[in-house]
Parts: C-alpha cells; sequence; structure tokens
C-alpha cells in the first residue's frame, strides 16, 4: 500500500503515513493525486495541520481511557477493602457465637459490636447483638469491655503517640481505652497514662494554663499517683491559686496563701515577688486605715522577703507615724519636745529621767504566719525616739527568756514560741512597768513602752 499524498509505501493497515502524516485509512487515492514522486502543488491540505490533529485525538482517547482505568480501579479498591472488612466482621460474628454457645455473654457481645463496625450490614450479628443488648441491659452493657483487637489498637496508638511526645494525645486514647476495659494492661496503661499527666501538666504550667495544669495533677492523684515531686508541685500549686484568686480582694487571705508556699517553695513560679506585693497591699490598707503600726509590720516583713528600696521607705515612714501616734496618745508627754539629732547606736540604753519611767502598752496583733508566734517589744524615748540597746525579756508560768537588747530602732523580737500563754513584757534594766499580753497563734504581738 502506498500514501495517496507522498506515494510511500506503508503499511497495508497504517492510519497514518509515517512521513508525511496523511491520514490515509478508508481512503483510496484521489483523483488528480501524483503518484510518482513529488508534491502536488495544487493541494492545499497541510500535512503538518494533519498530524497534530490526529495526535490530540489520539491523546484525548488515552486520557479518557485512562480516567475509566482509574475510576475503575478505585471502585475495585473500595470493593477489596469493603469485602476485606466484610470478612473481619464475619470471623468476629463466628468468634461472638463460639463465645455465646460456652455461656461467655460479655465476650459474645464485644465481639458481635465488633463485627458490626466492620460490617454494618451483617445482620445476623445485628440480631445477636440487639438479642444479649436486651438480655443483659443496659448497665451492664455500658460496662462491657471492647474486642482485643480493638484494645491493641487503642493501646497502640497511645504508645506511639507517647513516643512522639504528644502527651495530650496520649491522655485521650488512654483515657478512652480505660473506659472502655479498664483491665486491658492496666498496669502499663496507668504507668503511661501518670507519665502523660506529669508531662502535660508541666507543659501547661510552663504555658501559664494553671487551673488546666492543676486539674491534670488531681487526675494523677485519683489514678493513685505516689511521686512526692509531684505532690509537691501540687500543694505548691493550689497554694498559689488560692493567693491568686484573693489578689485585689482580700489581701490578708492573699498573703496567708503565698507565706505558706513560700516557707513550702520558694522558687515556685513568682511566689517569691507575689509575697513581697501582696504584703505591700496590706500595709498599704492598714497605712491608708490610720494603723501604722500594723503597716510598718507588714512592710518590714515585705523587706525581709525581698529587700527593696519602695519596701524600705514604706516601713521607715510607717514607724515614723507609728512612734509619733504613740506618743500623742500619752498624755505626760511633753508636746513643745522637738527633736533636732539622731539617737547612735549604742550598747548603752538612754537613761529617762530620774522621775521618769517607761510605761509598757499593748498595741494589739498583727497577722503573721499560720505557723507561729512572735512578740515584738520598742521602746521610744519621751522625745519620741526609738531606744537603741534596751534590755528587754519576757515570762510566763515559772519561764524566763533570756534578756534581749533592743536594736537600733528601739525594738527587738521573741520568736518561736511555742504556746498562746498569758506573757510579761517587762525592761530589765530601765525603770518600767511591765505589760501583760496574750499571745495567739499566727500573729505577732506588739508591745511598746514609751517614756513618761
Amino acid at each position: 500500500m502506498r500514501c495517496p499524498y507522498c506515494d510511500k509505501r506503508i503499511p497495508r493497515d497504517s492510519v497514518l503515513c509515517p512521513l508525511c502524516g496523511f491520514a490515509v485509512w478508508g481512503l483510496d487515492p484521489p483523483e488528480g493525486v501524483p503518484t510518482g514522486g513529488g508534491r502536488s502543488t495544487a493541494t492545499t491540505r497541510s500535512p503538518g495541520f494533519l498530524w497534530y490533529v490526529a495526535m490530540a485525538l489520539l491523546a484525548s482517547a488515552l486520557l479518557s481511557a485512562t480516567v475509566v482505568l482509574g475510576l475503575f480501579a478505585l471502585e475495585h479498591g473500595l470493593d477489596v477493602r469493603r469485602a476485606r472488612a466484610s470478612e473481619l466482621g464475619q470471623e468476629y460474628y463466628r468468634r461472638g457465637v463460639a463465645h455465646l454457645e460456652e455461656g461467655n455473654y460479655l465476650l459474645a457481645l464485644a465481639e458481635f459490636k465488633e463485627a458490626v463496625r466492620l460490617d454494618p450490614h451483617n445482620s445476623e450479628a445485628r440480631e445477636q447483638l440487639g438479642i444479649l443488648q436486651e438480655l443483659l441491659g443496659e448497665e451492664v452493657v455500658s460496662s462491657a469491655g471492647v474486642s482485643p483487637e480493638a484494645a491493641l489498637d487503642l493501646y497502640g496508638e497511645a504508645w506511639s503517640l507517647h513516643a512522639q511526645g504528644q502527651w495530650s494525645e496520649t491522655i485521650v486514647r488512654l483515657e478512652e481505652l480505660r473506659g472502655l476495659d479498664p483491665a486491658y494492661r492496666q498496669v502499663e496503661v496507668e504507668e503511661m497514662l501518670l507519665d502523660s499527666y506529669h508531662r502535660q501538666s508541666m507543659l501547661l504550667l510552663d504555658q501559664g494554663e494553671l487551673e488546666k495544669a492543676l486539674s491534670l495533677l488531681d487526675r494523677a492523684l485519683e489514678l493513685g499517683d505516689e511521686d512526692p515531686q509531684a505532690s509537691e508541685i501540687r500543694y505548691s500549686l493550689s497554694l498559689y491559686l488560692s493567693g491568686l484568686s484573693q489578689w485585689g480582694v482580700d489581701w490578708e487571705r492573699a498573703v496567708e496563701a503565698f507565706q505558706v508556699l513560700y516557707e513550702v517553695n520558694p522558687s515556685f513560679l513568682d511566689a517569691e515577688l507575689r509575697l513581697h506585693d501582696a504584703l505591700l497591699r496590706l500595709g498599704d490598707l492598714y497605712h491608708a486605715e490610720g494603723a501604722w503600726c500594723m503597716a510598718e509590720s507588714q512592710y518590714a516583713k515585705a523587706v525581709r522577703v525581698m529587700p527593696s528600696e519602695a519596701a524600705s521607705d514604706k516601713r521607715d515612714e510607717a514607724r515614723d507615724l507609728c512612734v509619733r501616734a504613740i506618743v500623742e496618745a500619752t498624755p505626760t508627754a511633753d508636746p513643745s519636745v522637738v527633736v533636732t539629732e539622731t539617737i547612735t547606736v549604742t550598747v548603752t540604753p538612754v537613761a529617762p529621767p530620774s522621775e521618769g519611767g517607761f510605761v509598757g502598752e499593748f498595741l494589739g496583733h498583727s497577722e503573721a504566719d499560720d505557723t507561729e508566734m512572735r512578740i515584738r517589744v520598742c521602746v521610744v524615748s519621751l522625745a519620741g525616739q526609738g531606744v537603741p540597746g534596751a534590755g528587754v525579756e519576757i515570762s510566763a508560768q515559772g519561764w524566763r527568756s533570756d534578756p534581749r537588747a533592743t536594736d537600733a530602732e528601739g525594738c527587738c523580737e521573741f520568736a518561736g514560741l511555742t504556746e498562746e500563754l498569758e506573757f510579761t513584757v517587762e525592761l530589765t534594766d530601765l525603770p518600767s512597768i511591765p505589760v501583760q499580753v496574750v499571745t495567739r497563734w499566727g500573729t505577732e504581738t506588739l508591745v511598746n513602752f514609751v517614756e513618761r
């Protein structure tokens, strides 16, 4: 067979001429087309154009065939998966029937559930599941375990997530598994769950999600967590949140919570700064009420927790106001006295005039740590200045303390008292009238000896 256009020999069953691209299917050489070499000048057909058209048609046909084959393969794959699921469902159904014949109704129930899940069209499995559910009752059905294969899948997912450090997702899988079958690998599940609780709670703690972190630690405790470090963190976090809940609402309660936290775990979050600021705010509250001595006590505690210029200035101002108020409240004080110089520190106390003396006065109780009692004593001269180096002692029920000397500001403190008693407070080397006070847990008893 020859091409009717270029007269080249081509296979008989050809569709296109391999040389010029002329479409030769079903055509006889048209009249006027040369049968010898050379191309007729009379023709207007472009062989290149025809070749491209033919190639486009061929490509379109191939694409259509590919799409059809792809759809067929997809449907075939779905059919294979459905068939596999149906086979597995039938296997679970047969296991359920075997358990049913042996009288193991709970195991049969779990197998029938899995059979229906895999193949919802398995009418036999659905029928047996309905019969067992009605027979066993809702309470038993809801507590029945899952099949070993389903439990293994959940456990495997949890193990993989735990290995990847995805603590939150691990918790979800393990809690789901425990809800379905609490007895499945109980030791391994609880160990992995506790570890995930701890790690996720620490992550939430770093992110500032304090309530969520506490919730996870509580759940770990409910699970029987015996880790002392986790218990300490949970206790510290509960104290911190307790203090925050009272922040700006009740400064006394805020101080109480952060004071305990500071004693238990001072490095927990910003416990030190929180206690310092809460003490300042409480001192400001007393200051605004005109309770200068109480304010001075809170400011002094703030300085002890975290020395700061602001707290020191507030403490000194409140102390001056406290001493001034005491002097003004003393009828025999001479209002014409003007302080012109500061008394320097010395171990020798300033002696009062021969006709005078110091009178002890109980000023009240100041908030302190819940775990201790203290007595704070200040000695104030007629000029309103603190008397340094004055000896002070306390006694109760035949017991007497060692004398203590007042500091440069004229004050000293008796801490570490262990019983709520009535104490006698007196000066040892200055003429004075003692005062009796009763101590209370969680308070600092304030006493002044004022010269008259």
